[in-house]
């Protein structure tokens, strides 16, 4: 899959993983990043009380004690990304059995400005919404020709058109909430990540930034409706806490099934390239750290 030189190709989406396949693809290669939206997908980072920080809940950790060895490896190979690594300490709980040991957090704050500097990779704000395979080319909207095309598994195209048929790939829109407060004391004392934590969230994170503290979560389905005053009110760890700073983002995740994904994986073909974008950490070390 990487193993392409003097190509024309084209990527969809800004998540970590597809910035990495830029970077990587862009030494021997001319590339396009098609992104509709903000740098970084998921992971998107923005200023916050002049601090720049994620706006959603992110952890990168191994599924398994396979994955689990390449954790060394990984670290190493997001440093030369500009990416921060540092040991965390603090109290990590998942939905998972599997309790990976030592757990990372990871600060992309560097990464998206090292990567968007590069010459050779270019951006363009274009929705995607046709892919069509032809012998000589990879053809997206219904003008841009380019020799390959990656495609993460969760996008907003409704089908692909392969091998003179229409293959349809379709997906549920979710949009998921996420409410940051910024304290000067941690709301939860000694906590770093945690699942299904509160009846308010189902995800919950916090990280210290210089002096302050932003706590993170993702609102449970049942409360989506609720505005920021109502958390504020009713979350009772701020009961003895200042919030400096409090704000609801939202994100679109174009949701596939196991099915539907099997669906799409079928594509792949020399100039059709499907990029498993399910977990961070299983991406980079099936497509980057190989034994």
């Amino acid at each position: 899959m990487l193993n392409v030189k003097e190509k024309k190709i084209a990527i969809v989406g800004t998540s970590p993983i597809m910035l990495i396949f830029a970077k990587v693809l862009s030494k021997k290669n001319s590339v396009t990043i098609f992104e509709k939206k903000k740098i970084g997908g998921a992971w998107i980072y923005d200023k916050v009380m002049n601090l720049n920080t994620n706006l959603f809940t992110n952890v990168i950790v191994p599924t398994n004690k396979i994955t689990e060895k390449k954790t060394i490896k990984l670290n190493n190979f997001l440093k030369s990304f500009n990416v921060k690594v540092k040991s965390n300490k603090k109290s990590y709980r998942s939905v998972s059995p599997f309790r990976p040991r030592p757990i990372y957090q990871y600060d992309f704050s560097s990464f998206y400005p090292e990567i968007l500097k590069e010459k050779k990779i270019n951006i363009k704000k274009i929705n995607i919404k046709y892919v069509n395979e032809r012998k000589q080319y990879v053809l997206i909207n219904k003008k841009l020709k380019f020799d390959m095309i990656f495609i993460p598994l969760y996008n907003s195209l409704r089908f692909i058109q392969y091998l003179n048929k229409k293959i349809f790939i379709p997906f549920k829109k979710i949009i998921s909430k996420h409410i940051i407060f910024v304290t000067k004391k941690p709301i939860i004392k000694d906590l770093y990540y945690c699942e299904q934590g509160h009846e308010f969230f189902d995800r919950m994170q916090i990280k210290k930034n210089k002096k302050l503290y932003i706590f993170t979560a993702r609102i449970a389905k049942k409360f989506k409706s609720q505005n920021k005053l109502f958390f504020i009110k009713n979350f009772s760890f701020l009961d003895s806490n200042e919030v400096y700073y409090s704000k609801i983002n939202s994100y679109i995740n174009y949701y596939r099934n196991k099915k539907q994904i099997e669906n799409l994986k079928s594509i792949n073909s020399k100039k059709i390239k499907i990029v498993n974008t399910a977990q961070l950490f299983i991406s980079i070390s099936t497509y980057f750290l190989k034994d």
